[in-house]
């Protein structure tokens, strides 16, 4: 190797350095960010439960779906189609709430209900659906691709109600976790 083929070798092994330590940081940064533990629970936005109560609800959703998975009770109840269920899903024993965000808006009017078309006494317990629901209106409803929960602020003083609807929508969340089509949920 001539000395100038010597000085061009030195130059390209001297651009490579950064290179190699720009790569090394890289993988650094990328390796210890697959380590670490993604955020579970809530994003409490209640007026009244405890991250501990929707836990405890979500452990119910986990054991429901843990023993049956049913995935269209609005196809049944709405067009009488046949029930698709399916044997429980164990492995929603194991699947963790993905910081999900719990929260309580006020009702619709009776009069801003009535524009969908439903009359209801106050407080009526329906909120607005998102435009991607075949739902205009609900008690809840849960975006799961967002971790997003929300649920009309009546309901959380029917303990009972809100047990139920809360199971529900946490149901909605493992599911789609766990991979399964929501469509007619």
């Amino acid at each position: 190797m001539g000395e100038s083929d010597a000085a061009v070798y030195r130059g390209a092994s001297h651009l490579k350095r950064p290179y190699t330590r720009t790569s090394l940081l890289l993988l650094a940064v990328l390796l210890t960010g697959c380590g670490a533990a993604r955020p579970v629970g809530f994003v409490n936005e209640t007026a009244i439960h405890s991250n501990a109560q929707l836990m405890e609800l979500w452990h119910q959703a986990q054991q429901e779906v843990a023993q049956r998975v049913y995935l269209n009770p609005i196809q049944h109840l709405l067009y009488g189609a046949p029930e698709h269920l399916l044997p429980g899903d164990t492995r929603a024993l194991k699947f963790n709430p993905p910081l999900i965000v719990v929260k309580v808006i006020p009702d619709l009017t009776s009069a801003q209900l009535l524009v969908y078309g439903v009359e209801r006494p106050e407080p009526t317990g329906m909120v607005v659906c998102p435009p991607q629901s075949d739902e205009r209106v609900a008690t809840a409803f849960s975006i799961p691709a967002v971790h997003f929960t929300q649920v009309a602020a009546s309901w959380e003083h029917d303990e009972s109600f809100w047990q139920f609807i809360m199971v529900w929508e946490f149901e909605n969340h493992i599911l789609y976790g766990l991979g399964y089509d929501l469509s007619w949920r």
